[in-house]
């Protein structure tokens, strides 16, 4: 059951999108973007519903990744430094834990013991600052 109404979620969306000046309009993108776009935005919405994720009044995101039993992890806008997160030898995945940690004030074995579909979205939402 959904704790927070469909078009709240969205309006939460369209909120924190405003907060960080995110342009989320999609006329100039193409079918693919506006397909990675809208995936990603019903994910967005679906963890406002059921609690999961929340927005306060500075745009900073709170999720609780399910199953997880530790604070909820908080991001805010990311800056250029993250990357320096990386190590040399990472491969990708070792890469985006750090990164996501970095972000996040937290270990990277945080995000090593999340559930895929959680760490897949956190790392879905650092892109998304990415690509705005």
């Amino acid at each position: 059951m959904n704790k927070v109404a469909n078009e709240v979620a969205q309006q939460e969306f369209e909120r924190w999108a405003e907060v960080f000046e995110i342009d989320i309009s999609t006329d100039t993108l193409d079918p693919e973007e506006l397909k990675a776009f809208e995936a990603f935005k019903a994910k967005f919405i679906k963890r406002v519903e059921t609690g999961a994720l929340t927005v306060d009044e500075d745009g900073v995101i709170e999720f609780t990744p399910r199953g997880d039993s530790e604070d909820a992890l908080k991001f805010d806008e990311p800056t250029g430094s993250l990357l320096s997160a990386r190590q040399k030898n990472d491969t990708d995945i070792q890469a985006a834990r750090r990164v996501l940690a970095a972000w996040a004030s937290v270990p990277p074995k945080r995000f090593a013991d999340m559930k895929l579909r959680d760490f897949n979205f956190c790392s879905e939402l650092l892109a998304f600052f990415g690509n705005s």
